[in-house]
């Protein structure tokens, strides 16, 4: 199994709107679409 670290850090998130919202931060955006978050 592969890992992957992917390093989203810092600002409102306005750049990854529509995925992130102030319901669902960045940081808990299933990214890899594998069932799994920070």
């Amino acid at each position: 199994m592969n890992n992957h670290v992917v390093i989203m850090a810092g600002g409102i998130g306005s750049r990854f709107w529509p995925m992130s919202s102030p319901e669902m931060p960045k940081q808990f955006i299933d990214v890899l679409g594998c069932g799994r978050t920070l």
